[in-house]
């Protein structure tokens, strides 16, 4: 403790030790050896991976405990039809015989058994007859039939890399969240950093790795140093943009004058992920904006969507969070070499339509050189 409280006190002025040197400052702060700052950090790898373990033993001991209460609620459902259509013989024909048999003759009696009430594909009760004033109440209000959720409430929210065995198990980040506090920035750049680190530190440092990712607004967050001025702000604000870019202010200018100077001397764009992977050496790769169809994790959501369509039969968000995570822990590389073959079908296509808009284009402006050749040799002619 007296270590990092000397440590934090020596960077009163300024960092000693670059941010991005990560074992130097634990080794600096800690006041330990290298070889003890890989030793812990290899026991944080092996503690995340028995966590790991344990939550999918968790996910599958809650599972067989969910399909045991399934047996027993179905049980008892048979046995309740058991007891409200009690047969005595078999439903099969009006009639059963009974054989005797004697020394001399057989008897045959025969005993009459009732049908069931219980049609196929009907539950035996009574049909609901509604009068014309109760249909037109079920019309105007609803009341009385199953209505669509209104999607309120609570909800999960995931982020998860894919790559071409199936997704990464440590990337795996599914929470809790609500209809207005969806996916933040703050969120998602947390996301990058972690699993940036964990990727790195499992395929060593010369490894080339590449996170493709589309065009949300958490996704584009600019850095403080390059997000430009906004017409809310108050001109001393823009003032101080103005001053931290080292621009020039006019005297005695308004603030609508003050907003076109930052518009014009626009830094380049460095975004806030971008910069997070940067430190691990880690590339950031977007895809063109709305061409969603050339991004394959967007099959497997669809994918993972009807997989919990299909087994979430008691409706909680738990059970929710342990199908989403059992599926993406379980996904087959021969599904995903299917989404990554679909995907370069389409790419294939793009590349297509672009060769032939460009033939076409060419073709456009040859004809229109050739017209306004054959104007000039008219006009030469005359």
């Amino acid at each position: 403790m007296f270590n990092v409280i000397k440590f934090v006190e020596r960077e009163r002025g300024g960092c000693l030790i670059p941010l991005n040197n990560v074992n130097d400052r634990i080794k600096s702060i800690l006041g330990i050896s290298m070889s003890s700052v890989e030793r812990l950090k290899r026991e944080m790898r092996e503690q995340e991976r028995d966590m790991l373990e344990k939550q999918n033993e968790l996910i599958q001991l809650q599972k067989k405990l969910d399909q045991e209460k399934q047996n027993k609620e179905d049980a008892a459902i048979r046995a309740t039809l058991r007891l409200r259509n009690p047969r005595t013989r078999s439903s099969s024909t009006s009639s059963s015989s009974s054989v005797t048999a004697t020394s001399n003759f057989t008897l045959t009696t025969f005993m009459p058994v009732a049908k069931s009430s219980r049609k196929r594909g009907h539950s035996g009760r009574p049909p609901i007859i509604l009068t014309e004033n109760q249909k037109e109440n079920v019309r105007d209000t609803g009341v009385g039939r199953l209505r669509q959720s209104s999607g309120k409430g609570s909800r999960l929210v995931s982020s998860a890399l894919m790559g071409n065995s199936g997704f990464h198990g440590s990337s795996i980040d599914i929470f809790e969240t609500t209809e207005k506090n969806c996916m933040d920035s703050s969120h998602f750049l947390a996301w990058i950093d972690r699993t940036a680190c964990l990727l790195r530190n499992e395929f060593g440092k010369y490894t080339k790795i590449v996170f493709v990712i589309n065009n949300a607004p958490w996704h584009n967050r600019l850095t403080n140093d390059t997000m430009p001025p906004k017409r809310s702000w108050r001109k001393e604000y823009i003032i101080q943009w103005l001053n931290a870019h080292n621009i020039n202010i006019p005297v005695k200018a308004a603030k609508t004058e003050l907003l076109e100077i930052p518009m014009k001397n626009l830094p380049e764009k460095r975004y806030e992920i971008d910069e997070a992977a940067k430190k691990y050496n880690v590339d950031i790769l977007r895809l063109p904006i709305k061409h969603c169809m050339l991004n394959p994790v967007e099959l497997a959501w669809a994918g993972l969507k009807q997989f919990v369509r299909d087994h979430n039969v008691n409706f909680r968000l738990s059970d929710v969070q342990h199908l989403a995570q059992e599926w993406m822990l379980n996904l087959k590389t021969a599904a995903v070499t299917t989404y990554l073959n679909h995907i370069y079908d389409i790419e294939e296509t793009f590349k297509k339509s672009d060769v032939f808009i460009e033939q076409l284009e060419e073709d456009l402006v040859d004809d229109d050189d050739d017209d306004e050749l054959d104007s000039e040799v008219e006009e030469t002619t005359d």
